[in-house]
């Protein structure tokens, strides 16, 4: 898409989920640069810190309301819990745009993210054909509330049930996205099942990373195939070493950048091209724009740039 050149320098301001993960940092750079780039004012930055702290999101939201921003841009930790701040925001004259999460909120004119359903329908169909349609996996699910989460884990099962019947789901568990959260229940599933563990479905990165350094101490690193989604620098060595098998890509940056274009596109009253429904069933928001990449493997680590659309670059704070 074509960078537009807006009609007047407006003011916008950001709420993410939590900068420690940095598919996160990578969407704050390519909003924030592609904001530079279009002659745009971020004027406010923020992290919601936790996929627990709706309040602090839902405060951000409405300090950026009373602060008179343009457009807001954020990716909710609760698609529904943030839903009445999301309506006010849109009361007040206040444009909403989704930027990797989306919310359920009439308020929110379009919403720029990747099919969460096909995360999870690829990281299924990867385990199961790795396996040959047989064996044990656990789930490493993303957090209770998050519309990702339930998607990545809806597109998995359903994939497993209608292709893979013989896959059996031995365990699975809803967790905040980081090492520690991955490593400590994977430690726990590996005392229970031992090496009848075969693959695990990882909703996100971070905690494939945590399943990783379980299996390492149980020397299992290799044997027990693992999916997972959104790329970060320790994920591409753990594929690069054979531990980690398959990452769907999350361009995070070009999420980011999207999501400023659609913005002043909104503000604007432009038009709003390659738009489609919500995926899942979900009402709302009524215009979404799903983007799209191939998967990393172990094979094709080194043929890609992850710093082109995927990460920010190295040393980059938002």
């Amino acid at each position: 898409m074509l960078r537009l050149t807006p009609r007047a320098k407006y003011r916008i301001g950001f709420t993410l989920p939590q900068f420690r993960d940095p598919f996160w940092v990578s969407v704050a750079y390519g909003i924030e640069d592609e904001a530079q780039k279009s002659g745009l004012d971020v004027a406010v930055k923020n992290e919601a810190g936790s996929y627990a702290n709706l309040g602090r999101q839902i405060s951000q939201v409405d300090d950026m309301v009373q602060r008179g921003l343009d457009a807001i841009l954020v990716a909710p930790v609760d698609r529904v819990g943030i839903s009445s701040a999301l309506d006010n925001a849109g009361r007040a004259g206040v444009k909403v745009i989704g930027a990797g999460n989306l919310g359920n909120s009439a308020a929110m004119s379009v919403g720029v993210t990747f099919s969460h359903l096909v995360v999870g329908e690829r990281i299924a169909d990867f385990l199961g054909e790795k396996l040959g349609g047989k064996g044990n996996v656990v789930m490493l699910k993303g957090p209770n509330g998050a519309d990702w989460a339930t998607l990545r884990e809806k597109g998995f099962k359903q994939r497993l049930a209608a292709k893979y019947p013989g896959i059996r789901i031995l365990e699975e568990a809803s967790l905040n996205p980081d090492r520690a959260s991955g490593q400590s229940v994977m430690e726990d599933w590996i005392q229970k099942h031992g090496d009848r563990i075969d693959g695990v479905f990882s909703a996100v990165s971070l905690s494939a990373e945590g399943a990783v350094l379980a299996l390492r101490n149980a020397g299992l690193n290799g044997k027990v195939l693992i999916g997972t989604s959104a790329l970060s620098e320790a994920t591409l060595e753990m594929l690069k070493a054979g531990d980690i098998q398959f990452c769907y890509a999350e361009p995070g940056q070009l999420v980011g950048r999207l999501a400023v274009q659609y913005a002043i596109r909104t503000l604007e009253g432009r038009e709003l091209p390659h738009t489609q429904p919500a995926e899942g069933g979900l009402p709302l928001p009524r215009k979404v724009v799903y983007v799209d990449q191939p998967p990393y493997t172990p094979e094709n680590a080194d043929e890609f740039d992850p710093f082109t659309l995927d990460w920010a670059p190295r040393g980059f704070h938002p």
